[in-house]
């Protein structure tokens, strides 16, 4: 079933009710204590870490989003849930992170973030939500539209200075990948060069277009982890929308519903 411009709209505006419901019901609830757990996933203890928020978040969302699955026939991908392949048998297919960067959460820093996106049967993302509750920032846009929004006002990103902020995961500063990494970009940018390393991944996407002249990126690797589909889904429409570069770390276009496995370790990302 294809989605006509007026369904993207539709469905645009339900998944920004349901990221800006979540996000609210995670901060009311952040400061009624939670409890952590750990479950299998990635190889970084980020991808491991899970809080009932999580489950929580995934609830409301899953209950704004329900009755769009029924009437357009699309397929459902969520982090806390199975995959049930529905994402192979339908033309799109809702594809959501309820809490990304829920390890900066239980530490009560910012970089965490509601993420929603959908997602056509090829792998591209057609909607893309990514709510920043903790600051109170929303992100989002559509395929219909070659603009991003902030908060509901088109985003512009801009340079602040003349710094250049390289963006990345905390595991990978415990990589040792990393001492080489800063050693090359200082010799590229001297004291101009910055470095953030606190977010979840869709945090740390946002963070290249707030910074403007910044990256982040995630090589391929051979375990499995390097981020979910749901990690990167809503970032890239975003980044798509407005021109700005999210592809496979070797350049090739991001294929956001791979065969076989939700991690993207084989593909690798990369965003400036």
């Amino acid at each position: 079933m294809q989605l006509s411009p007026s369904h993207i709209t539709k469905l645009t505006d339900i998944a920004l009710q349901a990221a800006l419901k979540a996000g609210k019901a995670i901060e009311k609830n952040a400061k009624k204590g939670f409890s952590v757990s750990h479950k299998s996933a990635g190889s970084s203890l980020a991808s491991q870490v899970v809080t009932e928020i999580d489950l929580l978040s995934q609830n409301i969302i899953l209950e704004e989003l329900s009755p769009s699955v029924a009437e357009h026939d699309l397929g459902l991908l969520s982090e806390e849930l199975k995959d049930d392949n529905s994402r192979f048998d339908k033309d799109y297919f809702w594809c959501i992170d309820p809490l990304d960067g829920t390890l900066p959460f239980t530490e009560g820093i910012a970089g965490y973030s509601v993420c929603i996106a959908l997602v056509s049967k090829s792998g591209e993302a057609v909607i893309g939500v990514i709510y920043n509750p903790r600051e109170d920032i929303l992100y989002h846009a559509n395929i219909n539209e070659q603009v991003a929004y902030r908060n509901h006002k088109p985003f512009t990103p801009k340079a602040q200075d003349d710094s250049f902020f390289f963006i990345c995961d905390r595991s990978f500063t415990e990589s040792k990948e990393y001492e080489s990494t800063i050693s090359s970009l200082k010799q590229e940018h001297g004291s101009k060069l910055k470095v953030i390393s606190t977010g979840g991944a869709a945090y740390n996407a946002m963070m290249v277009l707030e910074k403007h002249n910044a990256s982040y990126s995630k090589a391929p690797k051979p375990t499995k982890g390097g981020g979910s589909i749901w990690d990167f889904a809503a970032s890239a429409c975003i980044f798509n929308a407005i021109g700005r570069v999210c592809t496979a770390y070797d350049g090739s276009p991001l294929n956001l519903n791979p065969k076989g496995t939700t991690f993207m370790n084989e593909q690798g990302v990369r965003f400036n």
